[in-house]
């Protein structure tokens, strides 16, 4: 893909099966549905296109591969997709707010679109970790992308 497509290729990500995941029940396709929701889709600009059903240790799985496409870059515009993602709980919240605490992390990008409850959430999850300034939310996938660029050109 090419630096100025407006399009991010998202047929490798597949929906994971609808049940709780643990160590113990994720298969080995499950775990490559997770590992291919987050990518690199522009050089400088991880895309995380969440799961549908969430729980810790999907985010856990998401978070350590968010550290693996991260390692080598020296920043990055963070591209979180929400678009499939359910209501996370309490618990996840938590833990989502990791994401946010790289010190790499120049800039983060949430796409939502029409969900009420998820831009709640998102705002309050971004607004405890995440300096003023530091994000945006969204509701198209172009404008997405187009932010991303602009803030990772100008260096968040």
């Amino acid at each position: 893909m090419t630096p100025d497509q407006d399009d991010i290729d998202l047929s490798a990500c597949r929906e994971p099966n609808p049940r709780l995941y643990t160590a113990e029940t994720m298969s080995a396709e499950d775990f490559a549905t997770i590992e291919h929701s987050v990518f690199q889709c522009q050089p400088g600009i991880i895309y995380v296109y969440e799961v549908k059903y969430q729980n810790e240790y999907s985010v856990g799985l998401m978070r350590k591969r968010v550290i693996e496409v991260a390692s080598g870059l020296e920043r990055y515009v963070f591209l979180v997709d929400l678009t499939r993602a359910n209501r996370p709980t309490a618990e996840v919240r938590e833990q989502l707010k990791m994401f946010f605490r790289d010190p790499i992390l120049v800039y983060t990008v949430v796409l939502i679109p029409n969900g009420l409850f998820l831009n709640v959430a998102a705002k309050f999850i971004l607004s405890s970790v995440v300096a003023r300034g530091k994000f945006a939310i969204v509701s198209d996938r172009s404008e997405a992308i187009a932010r991303a660029r602009a803030e990772l050109a100008h260096g968040g």
